[in-house]
C-alpha cells in the first residue's frame, strides 16, 4: 500500500549542524528540524549506548545518499524526485511526496560525526524527547530538541555502524498522515536498512 507522506528539505543538514555545533534550531516556521546536540569530543560511555549488531556497508550511502532507497522502495512509500545535496553534517538526499509537494523525506549519513550514537546519547538531556528504539534490528533514537511531531516533523537517528549515524527526517505538514510522521520515518529507515543489506527490490 502506498503511504503518501514524507519531509522537509534541509532538515537533515540543519539538524546535523546543530549536532556538530553543540546547539540546536527549532522546528517552527524556520523550516528546520532540530536534533540532539553534541560534538565528536563528547561521547557517552560505551556501556550506555547500544551497539550495532553487524555493521552495514556504507560506502555507497556516504558517497551517493540518494542510493539509500531503491526505486521499488520509493514507490512503496509514495515518494519521488530525489534531490542530492550537502548538509552541515554530510551528504543528504531529499525526496518529495507524490501526494503533496509540501511533504518531504530527508536521509543524511552524518559523516562529520565520528562516534555514532555515542554522541547522541552524551547530550540526550538537551532533547525534548529522546526515545531509544530498534529499526530492523539496529539501534536508533527518536529525538529532537524541539517537539514538532504534532506538526508533522520527526527526527530519527539510526546507527548503521558504531561510528556512523544516519539521520532520517520526515516533514509532513500537509495531509491526513500529518500526525504519523514518526511512523513514516520508521518505515523509511526499515527500508533503508533492507537496501543496505542488499535485500531491496
Amino acid at each position: 500500500m502506498t503511504v503518501p507522506y514524507p519531509i522537509r528539505i534541509g532538515a537533515a543538514a540543519l539538524a546535523a549542524g546543530a549536532l556538530l555545533a553543540g546547539c540546536s534550531g527549532t522546528g517552527g516556521n524556520s523550516g528546520s528540524t532540530s536534533a540532539p546536540a553534541s560534538s565528536p569530543q563528547a561521547s557517552a560511555p560505551a556501556g550506555d549506548v547500544p551497539r550495532v549488531p553487524s555493521p552495514l556497508p556504507v560506502d555507497k550511502l556516504t558517497s551517493t545518499p540518494c542510493s539509500a532507497l531503491s526505486e521499488g522502495q520509493l514507490s512503496q512509500i509514495g515518494i519521488a524526485q530525489p534531490t542530492p545535496g550537502q548538509g552541515a553534517g554530510g551528504p543528504q538526499c531529499v525526496w518529495t511526496s507524490t501526494a503533496s509537494d509540501l511533504n518531504h523525506l530527508t536521509i543524511s549519513p552524518v559523516t562529520a560525526n565520528k562516534n555514532g550514537l555515542s554522541d547522541f546519547y552524551a547530550t540526550k538531556a538537551r532533547n525534548v524527547y529522546f526515545e531509544p528504539t530498534r529499526i530492523n534490528g539496529y539501534p536508533a533514537v527518536f529525538a529532537d530538541t524541539d517537539d514538532g511531531r504534532a506538526m508533522g516533523s520527526c527526527g530519527l537517528w539510526v546507527g548503521v555502524t558504531d561510528q556512523l549515524v544516519v539521520d532520517v527526517i520526515t516533514q509532513i505538514p500537509s495531509g491526513a498522515n500529518k500526525a504519523k510522521s514518526c511512523d513514516f520515518a520508521q518505515r523509511a529507515a526499515t527500508l533503508m536498512i533492507d537496501n543496505l543489506k542488499g535485500g531491496a527490490r
